[in-house]
Formats: C-alpha cells, sequence, structure tokens
C-alpha cells in the first residue's frame, strides 16, 4: 500500500501535512517583496544587513547581501512575519542555484526540489515498487 508521502515524493507533489508546504508558501511571499511584486505597503518591511549596518563603523561583514534578522527575547515572536520569513530566506534562498535572478516558474520548481530532499519516505516493505 503506498503512502502519503511516497505518493508524493513520485508525483513530485509536496505532502500537505509537511512543514515543506508551510516553508514554501513563505518563501514565495519573499520572493514576490523581492521582486516588488507585492503592495507598496510592504515596501522596507525587511531590510538586508547591508542597509542596517551602512550607518555603523566599516566592519567585514561576509553577510552584508542577506536579510537582517532583529534578535529577541521572547520565542513566540520569532515565529512572527517580522522576524520568521527573511530567516527562512537566508536560511533557503541564498546560494547560487536558489535566488530571485530565476524568473517565477524556475524558482517555484528549483525550490519545490530543495524542499523535496527534506521529505523522507518511510517503507518497511522489502523491495517496494513504490519507494524504489
Amino acid at each position: 500500500m503506498p503512502t502519503l508521502k511516497n505518493y508524493s515524493k513520485k508525483n513530485n507533489i509536496l505532502p500537505i501535512n509537511e512543514l515543506a508546504i508551510f516553508i514554501y508558501t513563505k518563501i514565495m511571499f519573499m520572493y514576490d517583496y523581492l521582486t516588488n511584486k507585492l503592495p507598496n505597503s510592504f515596501e522596507g518591511m525587511w531590510k538586508k544587513n547591508n542597509e542596517i549596518l551602512q550607518n555603523r563603523r566599516s566592519q567585514r561583514n561576509d553577510n552584508g547581501n542577506k536579510f537582517y534578522v532583529p534578535v529577541t527575547n521572547f520565542k513566540s515572536i520569532e515565529k512572527f512575519p517580522l522576524y520568521y520569513y527573511q530567516k527562512l530566506w537566508n536560511d533557503n534562498c541564498d546560494n547560487a542555484l536558489l535566488n530571485i535572478q530565476l524568473r517565477k516558474n524556475r524558482f517555484k520548481k528549483t525550490l519545490k526540489t530543495f524542499l523535496f530532499i527534506d521529505v523522507q519516505t518511510v517503507c518497511t516493505k522489502i523491495n517496494c515498487p513504490e519507494c524504489s
């Protein structure tokens, strides 16, 4: 009997019950933010490290193009969009294969590929045709 995870992975569909779909929507929102596809009310909502640190002393900072992630003392606030979305982007999309230089459809496909890496298929059948 094929499991939902096996079926989803085989047919290139992200399982709804996985954290991947949660991450996918947040990252696609940030993609729209970076490509100026969101309403003007979101302008300047998230800043990059080089924007925050520009008025401070010149320090060696290899993370200048990453988003600035504010530090908070409250764990509950860490999941709010103002704190969490840019962290997801920094952790998943700040690389040569996944960035805003890609067209949206290509970005979506590449993002799904990255998220599928974390989907684990659990099957106890030996030589299962669904898993191999």
